[in-house]
């Protein structure tokens, strides 16, 4: 059975985008379910978009109306562009963290995100970069080095 992890609605179009996670047997394994009606979230069958992925997705977050972003707990973020025709195209993909990304949070242009693992770093994202050989993001800033930083303030 699948387990909820997030929930998001588009402020653009009230379109839904739930993630998920479960374990079959020895494989654990995710799902990205976009919805166009309300009353069809969490209804799998109905869902007009559904990739299988192989981690689980602990959280997402819309990017503008047709872009989402996905946060798995096999340590990467990923970008999709999602078609009215119920389809959802990867576009990006990054393994930065070191452990898995637990939560996701987009700037109000949607040009940047935030990233959250449970590696203890925090990653800032520049979600219009080109997908080249440039790193997507700006800067990686560890949890307990920034509270050891704190600490010598005192």
């Amino acid at each position: 059975m699948m387990r909820f992890d997030a929930i998001r609605v588009s402020a653009q179009d009230g379109h839904i985008a739930v993630s998920g996670s479960q374990v079959t047997g020895p494989i654990w394994g995710g799902e990205l379910c976009v919805y166009t009606q309300l009353g069809d979230a969490g209804r799998r069958k109905r869902a007009s978009a559904v990739p299988s992925m192989p981690a689980g997705c602990t959280d997402v977050q819309w990017l503008g109306a047709r872009r989402l972003l996905a946060a798995n707990d096999d340590g990467s973020v990923v970008e999709y562009a999602w078609h009215g025709d119920g389809t959802l195209v990867e576009t990006m993909r990054r393994t930065e963290h070191d452990d898995m990304v637990l939560s996701l949070a987009v700037s109000s242009d949607n040009a940047r995100a935030l990233s959250a693992s449970q590696d203890g770093c925090v990653k800032l994202w520049d979600v219009l970069a080109d997908s080249g050989d440039t790193p997507p993001f700006g800067q990686s800033v560890s949890v307990a080095a920034a509270e050891e930083e704190k600490e010598k303030e005192k």
